[in-house]
């Protein structure tokens, strides 16, 4: 018998061995192709990806709890619902790319397309996650 966890995640298309997570934020999904083959090119293989639609101000709140506190959360929330994201899952060949840290390198990705496309601290391309717990969390959150 499978655990609820295993068939939410069967449901939700999204693989146990998923090691990363982004959202092309909204006003840079033109830049879905050079961002995917960027990623591609890192050694992740796409799990699943969603078509550009716009998430509800729930499912942002959700995605950004951990900065609730924050002075920033609301015009995050209010950004991240005001147009279409993009979201994906990625896998990684772990036998090619032992001891590499899947988060930490996608976490270079997501800076390098900050530095090149970035217009704003909140408007900054895009989101990785930013840790393997996180990664499962905001899929489920954003690829229903």
């Amino acid at each position: 018998m499978k655990s609820i966890q295993n068939y939410i995640l069967e449901q939700l298309t999204i693989k146990p061995d998923i090691v990363g997570f982004t959202i092309i934020k909204p006003g840079f999904i033109n830049y879905e192709n050079e961002i995917n083959e960027y990623i591609t090119e890192k050694g992740f293989v796409m799990n699943d990806h969603t078509s550009p639609h716009k998430i509800s101000l729930k499912q942002a709140q959700e995605l950004y709890k951990v900065h609730k506190d924050k002075e920033f959360y609301d015009d995050l929330c209010e950004y991240m619902t005001s147009n279409d994201i993009i979201a994906a899952t990625w896998c990684l060949d772990k036998d090619k790319y032992k001891g590499v840290n899947p988060i930490q390198l996608m976490k270079d990705v997501k800076h390098h397309f900050r530095d090149k496309y970035g217009k704003t601290e909140m408007e900054n391309c895009m989101h990785s996650s930013d840790s393997l717990k996180d990664v499962k969390r905001e899929a489920q959150i954003i690829m229903k």
